[in-house]
């Protein structure tokens, strides 16, 4: 268990993972709240709002954390870096050093045995204490790691059982469905060459392939169906691979697995699917009629419930049930379901960069505090500093407690310069903190100077004469 927590939550990590929690939660939810009250927008518009929603929460995020330090909305909180990823927030107060004659100090100059030797007290400094239990960035990052990997397990698990039972589909590559296909493809624009399939336990024609696009259909859509019905579906599963829907809710996918704490994602991508299949039903009834499209939509639905179908997730099924597959025919039926592709684009695609860019500006974060102890430590070594180098102008010290005091206090700012060497090593970056050090560094030297001059003052000045028995003699020898 000691090796498994035997690292540390990188700062930045957690910064941006946190920035896109908040990022991804308020875009989507603006989008669902978008969506659900204004229900007459185009489908092209909602299809843009809901990529925007998904992409745009991870541009804003990266760009927040990688080069805006204070967004105008402000930070949630701050993650302490330099070694403790403890929030700022909930952060322990900087320990305050206790005066010298009540903490344990090294002595640089002696070693133990010679202070044992002289009969002085050996003191030493304890090391802080290991944490015996995991940090909570380790928890965020061990449970964030740990649900993403359940995620693509499962998925890899479904995408391994589908290739399986896809194994036994036949290439098509002449007949009636071939050619069909291919003046389909002529009249939609697509030049890209498509491969057609067919499968015997398929219960639904499906899409798939980002590189290699394929169009697989059950082996009773070639009996079951007419032409028209044929020309429908074939038309309908050209129209998700002329989209790219399959590269799309691979995307969705992956963002659904990877961000498994997220459940506004599983909204967006059950939104984005059911555009989708609205989209291209009336892509379908552009090339082939309304009327075969839906009862090619029926005719497949009752195929879907006979039992020991192979399932069509988490491809793109064109049949559907229940309530959404009544909108789908109603929508059809209503001739209200005229898509025209790209048109909005003219006036989205100007303003999503104008929207990222002030989102990223605005939208509030999750920062990182560089060095926030250093700063802490090179500030209590400048205070000690500061207030040794005025010992000298104290009347009520005597030399020899100051020279007692100036050695404690210099065994206390090397210790303290020695922790700070450390962790300037890595903020180097960090310009405020390289001033801070020069002026410790000023300090410093200036101190060595004057507490050298003080120690040989104060060891070479003579033993001084007891004024009062010189006097009484004096005294007694004029009587």
């Amino acid at each position: 268990m000691t090796g498994l927590l035997d690292w540390e939550a990188p700062p930045l990590v957690l910064s941006w993972l946190f920035t896109y929690a908040a990022h991804g939660t308020a875009l989507l939810a603006a989008t669902w709240l978008l969506t659900r009250a204004f229900r007459r927008l185009p489908d092209p518009i909602k299809e843009t709002l809901w990529k925007f929603a998904v992409v745009g929460a991870v541009v804003t995020a990266s760009l927040q954390v990688a080069w805006v330090p204070d967004p105008l909305g402000g930070h949630l909180t701050r993650i302490v870096a330099g070694g403790n990823d403890t929030p700022e927030a909930s952060a322990p107060e900087p320990e305050v050093l206790s005066p010298p004659d009540e903490v344990g100090l090294i002595n640089f100059e002696a070693s133990s045995q010679d202070a044992a030797d002289e009969g002085a007290p050996a003191f030493v400094v304890d090391a802080p204490a290991s944490p015996s239990g995991p940090t909570w960035g380790q928890v965020v990052l061990l449970v964030a790691a740990l649900s993403a990997f359940v995620g693509f397990a499962q998925r890899f698990r479904a995408r391994v059982r589908l290739v399986r039972a896809l194994r036994d589909r036949v290439a098509i590559t002449e007949g009636e469905v071939w050619e069909l296909t291919q003046t389909l493809a002529i009249r939609a624009q697509y030049g890209r060459s498509i491969r057609l399939s067919t499968c015997p336990g398929l219960g639904t024609p499906i899409a798939f392939g980002i590189l290699r696009p394929e169009i697989c259909i059950p082996e009773r859509a070639l009996l079951g169906l007419d032409r028209s019905q044929r020309a429908a579906m074939l038309g309908h599963e050209l129209a998700h691979i002329a989209r790219r829907d399959p590269l799309w809710l691979a995307f969705f996918g992956v963002m659904v697995d990877l961000f498994a704490w997220q459940p506004l994602l599983r909204v967006a991508r059950n939104r984005y699917q059911e555009i989708a299949e609205y989209r291209c039903d009336a892509r379908a009834a552009e090339l082939t009629g309304a009327m075969p499209v839906a009862h090619c939509l029926l005719e497949v639905a009752d195929w879907m419930t006979q039992p020991r179908k192979i399932a069509a997730a988490p491809l793109l099924g064109m049949a559907a049930h229940g309530s959404f597959l009544r909108q789908r025919v109603d929508r059809l039926l209503s001739g209200g379901l005229l898509d025209r592709p790209g048109w909005h684009r003219a006036w989205m695609l100007p303003i999503l960069p104008a929207a990222v860019f002030a989102m990223t500006l605005a939208l509030p974060g999750v920062g990182v505090s560089k060095s926030e102890s250093t700063h802490a430590l090179a500030a209590s070594a400048l205070e000690v500093g500061d207030s040794v180098l005025n010992l000298e102008t104290d009347p009520a010290a005597t030399p020899e407690a100051l020279l007692e005091l100036l050695d404690l206090q210099w065994t206390l700012l090397m210790t303290e310069v020695s922790e700070l060497q450390e962790l300037v090593a890595h903020a180097k970056d960090d310009h405020e903190l390289v001033a801070l050090w020069s002026e410790l560094d000023q300090h410093l030297k200036s101190f060595a100077t004057r507490r050298e001059t003080i120690r040989s003052l104060i060891l070479d000045r003579p033993s001084p004469t007891p004024v009062s028995g010189a006097a009484g003699g004096t005294e007694g020898g004029n009587r």
